[in-house]
């Protein structure tokens, strides 16, 4: 099931019960229009990418072992093991991490207050 989030300015976005509240008092009191969006929740593969820890263990082993750790987590580059590391760590945090609470808006529509009294209804 879809999950919606309203605006009265296009940019803050909040629940329904917090835009009907919005519109009741001094806020909502000279709106014209509502904002509609989807809301789209982020998950852990969002912002995972493997390619950041391969570089920041290949950075420390560089800083300790100058020259000599030049092929250290080589293996790594490939992207077999880049894919497996992924999913592995995905699989942890899905397992053990919850979720992203927050999320983005898209498909936003602007509509008369009337409309989106009657879209609620």
């Amino acid at each position: 099931m879809e999950e919606f989030a309203y605006s009265l300015n296009g940019e803050d976005f909040f629940s329904l019960d917090a835009i009907l509240g919005k519109l009741e008092d001094e806020d909502g009191e000279d709106a014209t229009h509502v904002y509609k969006g989807t809301c789209v929740h982020y998950k852990h593969a969002d912002f995972f990418i493997a390619d950041d820890i391969i570089d920041a263990m290949t950075d420390r082993a560089s800083h300790e072992g100058d020259d000599y750790s030049e092929n250290y987590c080589s293996e790594l580059e490939l992207k077999e093991h880049k894919d497996k590391l992924t999913k592995i760590v995905l699989e942890y945090l899905d397992a053990n991490v919850e979720q992203p609470s927050f999320y983005t808006i898209e498909n936003v529509v602007k509509m008369t207050v009337e409309e989106f009294k009657k879209d609620v209804a």
